[in-house]
């Protein structure tokens, strides 16, 4: 129903960005490569200040009060990270795991980024980035250094829970990796049954079983030389993206006392959730679309990218294009399910729509889990360095 009034639109833009000046003009560009519901509150209300504050018709007070608001979140997130980089230093695992990234400052605003915005749930942005942070080593392990025994062994501990039977099995490697994620849950676990007295351990334990059993399959399958199919790839790919994992975290966290029959039943069927699966989905095909000329340079093939140029026998910019249009594609049925479970389940949703439009933010510009482009350390400054107010003053004097 909306196909031609966006072919309308896309026209008219395109028409009108030739004739507009440098603020609209670059207004108009980010709506055509980005719709506005797809893109990250935090980033868009920077950029809408820094476009806006030389705009001569713009309400300067409105800007002041945009940028105040603005940075005493930003003010908020820091204090938050600093709280994180403590526990960051004290597991130190940048010195007992030398081989894996380092990505704390990354994964925290990946965190920030999926909650909705405001200063409320920052135990559930300490949760998330703590998760990424643990997961970015996790990914480094069974992409480049466990062998697939090794692989088969981690996946064995996580499913049987039993922190001394891995402290005894395990590699050393993995010993800090898995104690880290042990200790790191077993917190959350404690945090939920003192504040809202729930035990969420069960399906934490779940989650985290099945995001190390896709892992291990994308290892088997390298490891045999096996090509699965796009389809096949992808049917593996959305669990191993963590995302299901995440939303599930954000449950927990949005929810609170007010967990429900709904919500119970959610958790417990998750993989049959649009809400779920649709973000997870989305998430994977927008990460595969932004790192695999890299990855592939460097003879890497656990892309839908690859797999669907193998199977189908076309370029890589075709491959491109049909990904593209899966991710239109489920962005439809995603916004259907928003619509569908808002009322019942609005914090679910939230979680699920802002943590969407953080992945499109966060690999906009290349891999942001690997090597950092400009544009992306830019966007990881936003939490250290607030809108300076002289730049508020110019726009009150004009």
């Amino acid at each position: 129903m909306l196909t031609l009034p966006l072919i309308f639109s896309i026209k008219h833009l395109l028409m009108l960005r030739k004739k507009m000046d440098g603020n609209k003009a670059e207004q108009i560009q980010q709506s055509l490569e980005y719709p506005l519901h797809w893109r990250m509150p935090w980033t868009e209300a920077r950029d809408f200040i820094a476009i806006n504050r030389y705009d001569a018709k713009m309400n300067s007070v409105l800007l002041e009060l945009a940028t105040l608001n603005y940075n005493i979140m930003q003010s908020v997130y820091l204090k938050e990270l600093q709280e994180l980089m403590e526990w960051w230093k004290d597991l130190n695992l940048k010195e007992r795991l030398p081989f894996a990234r380092d990505r704390l400052l990354e994964c925290y605003f990946w965190g920030l980024g999926s909650c909705p915005p405001g200063p409320q749930l920052p135990m559930l942005r300490r949760n998330l980035g703590k998760f990424g942070s643990l997961a970015t080593p996790l990914d480094d392990i069974f992409d480049v250094y466990g062998s697939l025994d090794e692989l088969e062994k981690y996946t064995d501990a996580v499913n049987t829970w039993d922190l001394s039977k891995a402290m005894e099995e395990l590699p050393e490697y993995m010993k800090v990796s898995f104690s880290a994620m042990y200790n790191h849950v077993s917190e959350m676990v404690q945090d939920a049954l003192k504040d809202n007295g729930m035990d969420i351990l069960p399906s934490i334990k779940e989650q985290w079983l099945c995001y190390v059993r896709g892992y291990l399959k994308e290892a088997r399958w390298f490891h045999s030389g096996y090509t699965p199919t796009a389809d096949e790839y992808l049917e593996n790919a959305w669990v191993s993206s963590g995302i299901p994992l995440s939303i599930v975290y954000g449950v927990f966290g949005v929810a609170g006392h007010s967990i429900n029959q709904y919500l119970s039943e959610f958790v417990e069927h998750w993989s049959a959730s649009d809400l779920i699966r649709l973000p997870a989905c989305i998430s994977r095909l927008i990460d595969d679309l932004n790192t695999a000329e890299v990855e592939m340079k460097r003879g890497e093939s656990m892309n839908f990218i690859h797999f669907y140029m193998t199977q189908e026998g076309v370029s890589e910019e075709e491959a491109r294009d049909h990904v593209k249009g899966l991710i239109r594609n489920l962005w439809k049925k995603l916004n259907k399910a928003i619509v569908k479970d808002s009322v019942r389940a609005p914090g679910i949703v939230k979680v699920a729509v802002e943590m969407t439009r953080c992945v499109h933010r966060i690999y906009h510009y290349g891999d942001w889990f690997g090597i950092q482009s400009k544009e992306n350390q830019d966007c990881v400054k936003s939490i250290l360095e607030p809108i300076p107010m002289e730049q508020c003053d110019q726009a009150l004097l004009k």
